[in-house]
């Protein structure tokens, strides 16, 4: 299988606290090259967004993180790479799991069907209008197939098609995803990296029912802003929502 800028620089650990916390220690001490990559058989301190855990078995699934240098970004715009990044999780998969529907689902998550097999941790280092640095993390279910009852919907590819998969071969399919659609990002191709991120963008101009503080509703999904929010029409009037605002209901 081909290789990539991704693979040439890679920090193996058995045991971690957090592939992202150890990217961003690489980073400060040694600004490796772009597309260095941290990767683990078990995080003891896996991170989501905001106070969220990332669960894994040791060994039995991908925990990576890279390092990338998108100073051609204008920081305003850093949700772009939240979409690079998701599609290329989601490109992954899809070839994985050819047979299956694999959605993006906002923010940070891809699903199988209605079932979480991924997600995206991202840390910008931001300098006036810079975007000097992203640390982006991914915590992709692969062999597990049992979860603890706190995580609502998981699935794995194993749990999906009944297969054993390589990491190996699973990462490099990822790292080649990452360095497809980063390109497309650098050439600034934001019009393509945004018609295929609503192409497979969960409940896209569907009706369907979410959750925000007590009330519930239902809403079709618009499309998202330059700044992430997630853009919806209720009752005939568009509503934005940011992340951690707006619960979906499956």
């Amino acid at each position: 299988m081909k290789k990539t800028l991704y693979s040439n620089n890679i920090r193996h650990y058995p045991t971690i606290d957090s592939t992202n916390a150890a990217a961003e220690k690489w980073l400060a001490e040694e600004h490796p090259p772009e597309g260095s990559v941290v990767l683990a058989d078990h995080q003891s301190r896996g991170k989501g967004v905001g106070t969220n855990t990332w669960q894994s078995k040791p060994g039995s699934n991908l925990l990576v993180s890279t390092i990338l240098y998108p100073d051609f970004l204008p920081a305003q715009q850093q949700f772009m790479l939240n979409k690079v990044l998701s599609l290329a999780v989601h490109r992954c998969v899809a070839r994985l799991l050819p047979r299956h529907e694999i959605y993006i689902k906002w923010p940070n998550d891809v699903y199988v069907g209605k079932k979480k097999i991924a997600g995206i941790l991202t840390r910008n280092t931001i300098t006036g209008t810079t975007l000097e640095a992203t640390i982006a993390g991914v915590g992709l279910n692969v062999n597990q197939t049992s979860f603890s009852k706190e995580i609502p919907n998981p699935v794995s590819l194993k749990m999906a098609d009944g297969k054993d998969h390589k990491l190996e071969l699973v990462l490099q399919i990822l790292l080649q995803a990452i360095e497809h659609f980063y390109g497309l990002l650098y050439a600034g191709n934001f019009d393509k990296i945004d018609e295929q991120y609503l192409r497979v963008l969960l409940n896209y101009r569907k009706s369907a029912n979410y959750q925000s503080g007590q009330e519930t509703f239902t809403g079709c999904i618009t499309g998202v802003d330059d700044y992430g929010h997630l853009m919806m029409v209720v009752d005939k009037e568009i509503k934005t929502f940011d992340m951690k605002e707006i619960v979906f209901l499956f």
